[in-house]
């Protein structure tokens, strides 16, 4: 079955941005909360549309996204204290972005012609990973208090809110390393190390990826170029790229 989600992962992009982008006003409850419940809605249909073009996908995503969608928005008007039932909602968050990403990167690197679309894509599965990661990172925390710890907090703050579980996954995700934010427990350490390494080697292998998606599309057109270009003209185009 041919794939056919042209424009689905620019829409899916937007509404992750519009998380990074809004996430510090959006803390405390109330309708700051409501909001911040409405952009992960937006981020889970945009999520399940972009990975639509194949039924089975579909009815996955579905199956985990509507169970979650009903708690996150239950969560808004009676906050959920239990903590396992935490851990099991933090778990179907993580497996439901684990689906997505993977399906969506599957089709990143089986293209081959790069396109506004593939990149919106590769970019996406970026930002899932990151997300992936924090909420991991508030799943261990909720296991073990005080695995992490930072200088920052307020005087009498004690733990770390889940602004700040997202800006560490990100800060970790791009190896920056500030260190106002700490894993202090082995279980948070060792997620730590395991998030760099991944986002290390994301962007290495995405990297060589499309580079090799545009050479076997150089490749199709006729060796180095379009076919009927002179010997001389090839050697030309390919000095350009060198440059």
């Amino acid at each position: 079955m041919k794939l056919t989600v042209k424009g689905k992962l620019s829409y899916l992009l937007v509404s992750q941005t519009g998380l990074l982008l809004l996430y510090p006003y959006l803390e405390g409850g109330g309708y700051a909360t409501a909001a911040l419940t409405f952009i992960f809605t937006a981020i889970m249909v945009f999520a399940v549309y972009a990975v639509s073009f194949k039924p089975i996908h579909l009815w996955i995503t579905l199956g985990m996204g509507v169970p979650w969608l009903v708690i996150s928005w239950i969560d808004v008007f009676a906050p959920i204290q239990n903590k396992l039932l935490l851990v099991s909602w933090y778990g179907l968050m993580c497996v439901f972005y684990c689906y997505v990403a993977a399906v969506i990167l599957a089709h990143v690197l089986r293209a081959k012609v790069i396109t506004m679309d593939i990149i919106c894509g590769a970019v996406s599965v970026y930002i899932f990973i990151g997300l992936f990661f924090f909420i991991l990172h508030g799943t261990v925390e909720t296991i073990y208090p005080g695995a992490y710890i930072t200088g920052t907090l307020p005087s009498g703050t004690d733990h770390i809110t889940w602004p700040g579980f997202l800006y560490f996954s990100f800060v970790t995700l791009a190896t920056l390393g500030y260190g106002d934010i700490v894993p202090l427990a082995s279980q948070a350490r060792s997620l730590a190390i395991i998030e760099s390494v991944v986002g290390v080697f994301y962007v290495a292998i995405l990297i060589a990826r499309l580079v090799a998606a545009q050479d076997w599309r150089m490749r199709d057109e006729g060796t180095d170029g379009p076919r009927g270009w002179s010997g001389d003209k090839r050697a030309e185009i390919v000095d350009r790229k060198v440059d």
